[in-house]
């Protein structure tokens, strides 16, 4: 598939600060079906398209190899042509760099995974960490970012009901409670044993009457941590999350450079102040060394892509566009797919599979 735009409208875009480009925005300029996609056979098609619509300013591509290679051949019969480095494909790619030897990141992202399948169709599902993907593992890291700050900020609020709003002072709770409380007040605690209390409110009203106020005020918040069944179940499948607490914090800082430099780029194309607009975004943050050596990779990157930029004309920096479309040709299929054939049985004979 081949899209295009044409550059006064991509600039008309930037101009009126409506960069993201649309599907309705494009223009389908070539489509062929393939059975292989070497890279001469991407260089036929693009030089089908040119013969229609003539040589483009500028491709931009993921670099996969067939289409890097073909691209490499039209460039070498159409040396005006820029080609340009999709910026998404570009950042997932330093980041993967950083971040697959990282032994702690590996950890952190093995547990997400193995944690998502415990708690699918469990009280914690809607804790659920996201889908990693099989392939392209790193345009996702994000998401997993994102769903640990909101779990580690779930678990700061302290209120579990969402989980389980019951609260139980079993023996589990009481032997967490030996070290820390006199035995008077285990031997008065003994009369709530395996008792189940529907909410907090009502757990509450019964200490107090076995404890006393004064009692209570005191020992009470412990007590009520101990017999929290929500909080527990909580922890034991997602209190190994709190030991991430400032780990992922460099991860974190690496990826908000990332989408601040995507963010110009995609919306206001590859120019002259890319890299003077990123230098400027980001002078004032405190950055680790690790962080400052991947901004010193960012800023290669813009500097190479835009180093034969045309004057006062804003070049596009994504592919995200024609990624889209073809996630939206893969749900349709599936979506045929299964409209035709419904659940498929592979206890059937070879001709009806």
């Amino acid at each position: 598939m081949v899209l295009g735009i044409s550059p006064a409208r991509w600039q008309q875009l930037v101009q009126q600060a409506q960069g993201n480009l649309s599907h309705q925005e494009m223009e389908v300029l070539g489509m062929e079906v393939m059975s292989q996609t070497k890279g001469e056979a991407i260089y036929q098609v693009l030089e089908e398209v040119t013969s229609r619509v003539g040589v483009p300013l500028q491709i931009v591509s993921d670099h996969g190899s067939d289409l890097k290679k073909g691209i490499r051949l039209y460039k070498e019969a159409h040396s005006s042509v820029l080609v340009t480095y999709d910026i998404t494909h570009q950042t997932a790619r330093l980041l993967k760099e950083e971040l697959e030897k990282d032994e702690s990141y590996q950890t952190f992202a093995h547990r997400c995974a193995r944690t998502r399948q415990q708690l699918q169709q469990s009280p914690l599902s809607f804790l659920m960490p996201p889908t990693q993907r099989a392939k392209a593992r790193y345009f996702n890291v994000d998401s997993l970012l994102d769903w640990a700050t909101l779990v580690l900020a779930y678990q700061q609020r302290q209120d579990f009901s969402m989980i389980n709003p019951c609260f139980c002072l079993d023996q589990r709770a009481l032997n967490a409670l030996a070290p820390h409380l006199p035995a008077a007040s285990l031997a008065k605690l003994q009369s709530l044993k395996n008792h189940i209390y529907p909410d907090k409110e009502a757990f509450t009203c019964a200490l107090v009457e076995i404890l006393g106020p004064k009692d209570f005020s005191v020992k009470g918040a412990n007590v009520l941590i101990e017999a929290d069944l929500g909080r527990r179940y909580f922890k034991e499948k997602l209190g190994w999350l709190q030991d991430y607490r400032t780990t992922l914090e460099p991860y974190t800082q690496m990826l908000t450079l990332i989408r601040t430099l995507e963010q110009d780029v995609k919306q206001q194309g590859l120019t002259e102040q890319s890299l003077t607009n990123f230098i400027k975004q980001t002078r004032s943050r405190s950055l680790s060394e690790r962080t400052e050596s991947l901004k010193r990779k960012l800023l290669d990157y813009i500097e190479q892509e835009t180093a034969s930029l045309p004057a006062d004309k804003p070049l596009l920096g994504s592919s995200d566009i024609i990624e889209s479309l073809f996630g939206k040709y893969k749900l349709f299929e599936r979506q045929v797919s299964a409209q035709t054939y419904g659940p498929l049985d592979f206890d059937a004979s070879p001709a009806h599979r």
